[in-house]
């Protein structure tokens, strides 16, 4: 999640330079929550859970005005070597065909905690996206960002994710951006980043 908003704050998906990430949604995993405080207690391996509902990430765009005019709908994987089942589920996601993001609301929760001089006038816009609707110069487009540990195998390959066309599981018809980052020891990274090492 944290790295798709890096993503698209820094690398500046479609050319566009405003992409803005709000609030991430870390705290509405309850489910991830629960089986983490489990393993604490028991001692018990982790097991493969459900991923968040929602989406991992949002961006979006505003006009001079505060309106939101664009949202970025990140969808995030990551695995420690290769998984194309990862990226078909990814793009299949980005898919949906909801312009408007269903944690509108649980962004606005997070930035009313916020103490960040900013978080006012992003409420008061997303209040507006959800009550009143998209603008007729509002746009939904999509961004994955799958990252792996282990390099394509294919000679002459740099990416598992071809990049001349959209995946054939993205069936959105929209603007779709994508981000494959290889890392090394992703894991020690993971743990390293939620202070378990």
């Amino acid at each position: 999640m944290t790295i798709a908003g890096a993503v698209a704050e820094n690398l500046h998906p479609f050319g566009m330079k405003d992409w803005a990430v709000p609030a991430y949604l870390f705290r509405f995993h309850l489910v991830e929550f629960q089986q983490l405080n489990m393993m604490d207690q028991t001692g018990d391996a982790a097991d493969i859970r459900p991923d968040r509902t929602g989406d991992d990430c949002l961006a979006f765009r505003r006009d001079t005005s505060g309106t939101i005019v664009a949202t970025l709908f990140c969808e995030a994987k990551c695995t420690a070597d290769h998984d194309a089942d990862m990226i078909n589920k990814a793009h299949e996601k980005s898919s949906l065909s909801n312009l408007l993001p269903v944690d509108i609301l649980q962004i606005i929760e997070v930035l009313e905690d916020s103490a960040d001089p900013a978080a006012a006038s992003w409420i008061e816009a997303l209040r507006r996206l959800y009550l009143k609707g998209p603008s007729s110069a509002y746009e939904r487009v999509d961004h994955v960002t799958y990252i792996c540990g282990r390099k394509p195998v294919l000679k002459g390959s740099k990416s598992w994710i071809p990049s001349g066309k959209p995946h054939s599981k993205y069936t959105g018809a929209r603007r779709l951006h994508m981000a494959e980052i290889h890392l090394s020891q992703v894991e020690d990274l993971i743990k390293r980043a939620y202070g378990v090492v």
